[in-house]
């Protein structure tokens, strides 16, 4: 895929995470891991939680190697001061942007060119009514604890995974006061606005919730400065 086909598109990859007791599939997945990925997952206290953090980095390096000619195994990665990896190599491939988020059942990888993106991916629980206290608006809390019971936790893991993913397109983390990043749908898309002391164009992103599970709700947030929003394609394809 070239750059202008990557740029008119977001390839959102996704993959469930490699079962317990299939030591062949997570050792085909480590061999293409770096040294300090593979540190990583060491560090892990539960076999479950590593095999999602395995699981998750294999996909981000199988899911660029859809977009250009280059091995998983190949692929290098730094991270901003925030902790945001991005492509540090080979060289020629650093249009490429990707976002990727890991949680219960699932990991997912958003992959596109020449833009800033963010992906979030959450599986829909019961909600922490306290986080919403803490983090999001009045209007969000009150808007969540007023819906209907089988809503609440849909309304709430959309709204995180929504500004998880903005956190993430502007490569911030949760270092900002996430309660001032609001979210209100208009025909069922998300729309932004921004509550100072926080400055930002909120025309410059669009944003698409997904459900591409029954059990699961995601958020993209992409930069659309320059282009306009690209096509969203999903792929369920990778065998890891």
């Amino acid at each position: 895929m070239n750059s202008l086909e990557a740029s008119q598109s977001v390839r959102v990859f996704l993959a469930v995470p490699i079962p317990l007791g299939d030591g062949g599939r997570v050792k085909d997945a480590i061999s293409i891991l770096s040294t300090e990925e593979i540190a990583r997952a060491d560090r892990f206290r539960f076999d479950a939680d590593r095999n999602r953090f395995i699981t998750g980095r294999a996909l981000v390096r199988h899911a660029l190697s859809r977009f250009a000619n280059v091995e998983p195994a190949d692929w290098r990665f730094t991270t901003n001061g925030f902790g945001r990896p991005q492509i540090a190599g080979p060289a020629g491939f650093h249009h490429l942007k990707f976002s990727a988020s890991r949680t219960n059942g699932l990991a997912m990888c958003a992959v596109t060119g020449g833009r800033e993106i963010g992906a979030d991916l959450e599986y829909l629980r019961e909600y922490p009514a306290d986080v919403a206290e803490r983090y999001f608006s009045r209007n969000e809390a009150r808007s969540i604890s007023q819906g209907a019971c089988e809503e609440r936790s849909f309304l709430f893991f959309a709204n995180w995974t929504l500004k998880e993913a903005y956190c993430k397109a502007k490569g911030v983390g949760l270092s900002i006061p996430i309660a001032k990043v609001q979210f209100s749908f208009v025909d069922e898309q998300p729309r932004m606005t921004i509550e100072p002391p926080l400055e930002d164009d909120s025309a410059r992103w669009r944003f698409r919730l997904l459900r591409p599970t029954p059990e699961h709700v995601a958020a993209l947030c992409v930069d659309v400065r320059q282009q306009p929003m690209p096509n969203i394609e999903i792929d369920d394809s990778l065998a890891l």
